[in-house]
């Protein structure tokens, strides 16, 4: 409820709470004991101790005041369209994880532990843009079913604010990928080749952020759920196919189809049932540069004409979107003036 009445001070908290439960427990109870029980035991027993303790501080939200099913104040009249949005989005949370899991067991069944903490090694820049999704999306979302008759000229013009900072922070971070690679063990460089191809499906999940709304406000969730299955299995075949001959770069690739195939679905159809793109060739376009940021390192081109090509695309896209470039440029530069004054 927070993240709906937009109290951002308290939900702000309550997320870094849940990420305390999530993360700071799981190290308390490997320090503790390093094994999986101990480790689930302090996660489950944390989380909870939150619920527990936000059910007590919420409850006046969560559950009915005394006398309001007697006087008809509410009921449980439209329970069965929340519960049917529910029943198909909520799964739908877990398929990045669902992507994840798959994927790290295949690659240690057919290549063994060395490749697979190379693979793993990419997403620790995954989590970047992770973060910056779901702080993103907190909001964004809650104001789009809050707002979306009435602003739906903002709504539609914020996708190229948000295809513009997507794009240029993954070209910046495939450009700079030696710099990156720097604070990350050697044994891990390998992983350089085709981060990218991993890292896109954050980058293009962010995207449809502001793309793929339309499912969620016409309440067709179970569309989400279809394009989620399909690209796991997608993802698990293709990696059947492909990981034993091309190893690490190949399971790459399998990612990165099995996401952009996930994006174009919900892009089309969150499209078709609320559209939002203003500007559809220079999208096409973008999705297309953000791409080929992903590709190019994998092609084994000359380091220097690589980021030759990686540096004209960036610019590229920053010219593709030179407005919305000056826009936030005035912002920042108003931010810091205004901090400095």
């Amino acid at each position: 409820t927070y993240r709906m009445t937009f109290q951002t001070k308290k939900y702000t908290i309550q997320i870094i709470l849940t990420q305390v439960c999530n993360k700071v427990l799981i190290i308390l109870g490997a320090l503790i004991r390093p094994s999986y029980q101990m480790i689930i035991t302090f996660q489950v027993v944390g989380l909870l101790l939150l619920c527990g303790t936000y059910v007590f501080f919420q409850h006046r939200d969560v559950f009915p005041r005394r006398g309001e099913f007697s006087r008809g104040i509410i009921g449980y009249k439209g329970y069965g369209e929340v519960f049917r949005f529910a029943l198909f989005s909520a799964p739908t949370q877990y398929i990045p994880n669902l992507n994840l899991l798959l994927t790290n067991r295949l690659v240690l069944w057919m290549r063994g532990e060395r490749e697979l903490g190379i693979y793993a090694s990419t997403h620790l820049l995954e989590s970047l843009f992770f973060a910056i999704r779901s702080g993103f999306s907190t909001y964004w979302l809650a104001y789009v079913y809050k707002n979306y008759t009435s602003e739906k000229k903002r709504i539609s013009q914020m996708v190229d604010y948000v295809v513009l900072v997507a794009g240029i922070l993954f070209g910046a971070m495939v450009l700079f990928r030696d710099i990156i690679y720097m604070f990350i063990g050697a044994e891990y460089h390998e992983g350089k080749a085709f981060f990218s191809l991993v890292l896109i499906g954050t980058v293009l999940n962010f995207v449809d952020v502001s793309t793929s709304c339309g499912i969620a406000i016409q309440k067709k969730t179970h569309l989400q759920l279809i394009n989620g299955i399909i690209s796991v299995a997608l993802l698990v075949v293709m990696l059947l196919v492909l990981l034993p001959k091309y190893g690490l770069v190949g399971a790459g690739y399998c990612v990165m189809i099995s996401r952009v195939t996930y994006f174009i679905a919900q892009t089309i159809e969150g499209q078709i049932l609320y559209p939002t793109i203003l500007h559809k060739t220079k999208f096409i376009v973008s999705i297309f540069v953000i791409i080929g940021f992903a590709i190019l390192p994998s092609t084994g081109l000359n380091v220097v004409l690589l980021n030759g090509i990686l540096l004209f695309l960036l610019l590229f896209f920053i010219l593709l979107y030179a407005k919305e470039t000056v826009v936030i440029g005035k912002s920042i530069f108003r931010l810091v003036a205004g901090h400095r004054a």
